[in-house]
Order: structure tokens, then C-alpha cells, then sequence
């Protein structure tokens, strides 16, 4: 039957219709040749599935598994089987960049067997002129004040502290219990706490809350209405309102340490003078200047190449990033002791609303992959061994956490050497 029903040649015309979303929609004829290289796969698969007395299992004979399964499920397996390596041999030969499993295959004629295949391929991308992008610098310095402002936050973690009995200011420690109900008059226990310490003018979370316990005296208490700034464990409460009553338990002075040889020693585990403990100072903030600007002139760099880049973005690779944006969310809800549904309840939006809500930043996180894979296409070079063994150096110090297992061909050797290519083509744009 199956000589007569597939009689074209091994693989069809390799011609093609391009779609919208970076889609490629052709014909797949299946070959005779094919439907006979596959036939004792398939009768091996099928008899594995089924037990029939007499036979041991795998060993039954074409004509009772037809018997046993129906002349239609076989010719059904040996069809899939079929289709299966005709696509695949189609995609190679033509040396079709595919990215996902076909979204369809339908049969669109019987005599000859023809499917139509419609899957996503890597988009055709034109980058502009890299080499004439003009990234902006910015001065990077060190102030004197910073100095001083850095040196007072280290003699805060060794500063000693002492009650008294006079109204809170700031600098102060305080110890708090606050309550909060709800516009229901609902508790609210994420903002219930008891004996909760702080340093009054240094919370991010409720501005509210400073304003009313300066001037407060210890045992005193007061209510106040107030909306939640920003509150990192639960951002569903945020830019609600609620009514708080808070009680200060205690007022303690902050006693700062002198910048005496003892402190310096204490805080670097070296001997240094005042200057030269400064001038460490100075060049540590000197240097975190120097990286934020690295980072802001790349973010400044990735924004440059997503305007001179033109091609389709692949509605798969969008979906699929769409997915991962979900994934990361429900992780960090899950450390809050959050469900997804919950979270996406209490926002009053759907999965859908927020995807729409997230695609732009997804369409541009995708675009971004694409640049740099076209780029690394273009730089073919690796690091040398040395380079490698050097940035596995890098990464194991000062760190006190588990790195990964960087053995020669291993996924993270691998990772680490797609980084720093990656990084290397960010530094040669850069330089321009």
C-alpha cells in the first residue's frame, strides 16, 4: 500500500513562505523510501506496547499486532515515524536554524502524503555600523565628603549605645511595637512587631512612621494614618493605607568610636595610618564608581544596538522569556510565603494582563540575546587557556560561596568562556 501511497522523491523542493513573528510555513512530502526505513522501528516500538499470548514481548508478527491494534494505529505510528526523520532530514539539508518544534503539521494531502509545516527559525538580523557608535563618558572622582561620610558608616557598626529618657531625634536607636490594621480595620501581621529595633532618619520603609516618632518620649504612644513607601518582603501592601499605633519603648544615644590606630585595625585587620586609611577608602569608592559607570556605559551600549538592529523578533523566544519572567516571580513570592494566584489576586490582574504588561521587556531582553549572538558569530576567537584559568581565579576570590565545577568542557567552562567572549566584544565596542 505504502509503495503506491508515498511514490515522491526523498525530500521535497526546499522552498518555503515566509510569515510574520519569524515563521517559515512548506510543504513536507514523505518518501516511500523513507515509510520502508522506518516500518521495522515502528512494528518494534508497537509490539513493545502490547503483550500477546504466546509470543514473548517485542517478538509478535505484523499481522497480529494489526490484529491486536487495528490496521489504522499501525499505519498511524509508521506515518508519525516517518514524518519525523522526513523533517528532520528537510531541516538539515537545508540548514534551517529551527528553534522550537514545529507549532503545526497537518496533513494536507493524502496522494501523494504532504504535510504542511509551519515552525520558527532564528530571525535574519541586520545589524548597523557598530563600529562608529559614540558611548558617552562620564567623569568618575572621589570627594572628600564621600570619604567622610563612608569612615562615619564604619564607626556606626562599632558604635556603643546608651539609654536615656529625652525625646527621639535622629541618630537615635529606638526600640518600637507598632501594630496596623487595614481600611477594614483588619490586622495587618507583616506590619506587626514587637521590641523592633532602628535608627531613626535611616528606614526606606515608612517615612510616616520617622516623622511621628521624633520628639517622642519613651512609654509614649501615638496613632497615626499613613501609606507604605516600599516594603521589600511584600509589595502588595505597598501604596496601601493603613492606621498604625505606635509605642517607643526605648531611646538610646549612639556613642560613635574615635578614628584612633585601635579602630582602623579593628575595621581593615591592618596597620594603617589615618591618611593611609583614608586614601583605601577613597580608592575603594573610586573603584565602585569606576564599575557603575562600566555598567551604565554597557546598559548606554545595549540601547545604541537595539536602534541600528532590524529583524523579526521570534514570538517563541518571546514566550518563552515571557515564561521565565513568571518562573523568577513565583520564586521570589514563594520566599515571601506567596503563591502567584494570590499575588496576581490581590493586584486585581490576570496572567494574560501581566504578560501584556511584561512584553515589551521581554521583546527587548530577547532582541538583546539576538544582537550578541550575531556578534559572537563575528568574533570568533576563544580565550587562551591562561585567560580562562585567570577569570576561574577571579571568581573564586574573596567569595565564600560554592563555585561551580569549571572541569575543561564542562557547562560552567563552557558558560564561562561564552562570558567572556561576550565580554570581550562589550570592552572593544566600548573603547571605540
Amino acid at each position: 500500500m505504502y509503495r503506491d501511497f508515498f511514490n515522491l522523491p526523498l525530500i521535497s523542493k526546499p522552498l518555503w513562505e515566509k510569515l510574520a513573528g519569524s515563521k517559515i510555513k512548506f510543504d513536507l512530502a514523505i518518501a516511500s523510501k523513507i515509510i520502508e526505513e522506518v516500518t521495522p522501528l515502528a512494528l518494534r516500538e508497537l509490539a513493545h506496547s502490547v503483550v500477546i499470548k504466546g509470543f514473548r514481548q517485542g517478538k509478535a508478527p505484523r499481522e497480529l499486532l494489526e490484529q491486536h491494534l487495528g490496521k489504522a494505529a499501525i499505519e498511524s505510528k509508521i506515518l508519525d515515524l516517518a514524518l519525523r526523520k522526513s523533517y528532520a532530514d528537510f531541516v538539515k539539508q537545508n540548514q534551517l536554524a529551527v528553534i522550537d518544534h514545529p507549532e503545526k503539521t497537518e496533513l494536507k494531502q493524502k496522494d501523494p502524503c504532504v504535510f504542511e509545516i509551519i515552525v520558527s527559525v532564528m530571525p535574519e538580523l541586520k545589524i548597523g555600523d557598530c563600529q562608529n557608535l559614540k558611548i558617552s563618558h562620564q567623569p568618575v572622582e572621589t570627594k572628600e565628603s564621600e570619604v567622610e561620610d563612608y569612615l562615619n558608616e564604619l564607626r556606626k557598626t562599632l558604635a556603643e549605645f546608651k539609654e536615656v529618657q529625652q525625646p527621639a531625634q535622629k541618630g537615635n536607636r529606638l526600640e518600637i511595637s507598632l501594630t496596623a490594621t487595614d481600611e477594614k480595620n483588619m490586622p495587618v501581621a507583616k506590619l506587626t512587631t514587637q521590641n523592633h529595633p532602628l535608627i531613626l532618619g535611616e528606614t526606606k520603609i515608612l517615612k510616616t512612621l520617622e516623622t511621628n516618632l521624633i520628639g517622642m518620649l519613651p512609654k509614649e504612644k501615638k496613632s497615626f494614618q499613613s501609606k507604605l513607601d516600599h516594603l521589600p518582603q511584600d509589595s502588595t501592601l505597598t501604596n496601601q493605607v493603613f492606621n498604625f499605633e505606635v509605642t517607643l519603648n526605648k531611646v538610646e544615644e549612639m556613642i560613635l568610636p574615635e578614628v584612633s590606630p585601635e579602630f582602623i585595625q579593628k575595621v581593615t585587620g591592618q596597620s594603617f595610618s589615618l591618611e593611609q586609611f583614608q586614601t583605601e577608602i577613597k580608592n575603594l569608592l573610586l573603584n565602585q564608581k569606576k564599575e557603575q559607570e562600566l555598567r551604565r556605559r554597557e546598559i548606554e551600549l545595549i540601547d545604541a544596538l537595539l536602534k541600528i538592529t532590524e529583524g523579526e523578533i521570534p514570538l517563541v523566544l518571546v514566550e518563552q522569556e515571557l515564561q521565565e519572567m513568571q518562573a523568577r516571580l513565583a520564586h521570589e513570592l514563594e520566599h515571601q510565603g506567596m503563591q502567584l494566584e494570590t499575588y496576581l489576586t490581590q493586584q486585581n490582574l490576570s496572567w494574560e494582563a501581566l504578560k501584556r504588561k511584561w512584553q515589551p521587556q521581554a521583546e527587548r531582553e530577547v532582541k538583546i540575546g539576538l544582537i550578541f549572538e550575531e556578534l559572537l558569530k563575528k568574533e570568533p576567537a576563544l580565550p587562551t587557556e591562561t585567560e580562562i584559568q585567570a577569570q576561574i581565579k577571579l571568581l573564586s576570590t574573596g567569595t565564600h560561596k560554592k563555585q561551580p565545577d569549571f572541569k575543561k568542557d564542562s557547562p560552567a567552562y563552557l558558560k564561562l568562556i561564552r562570558q567572556m567572549r561576550l565580554q570581550k566584544i562589550v570592552n572593544t565596542l566600548l573603547e571605540k
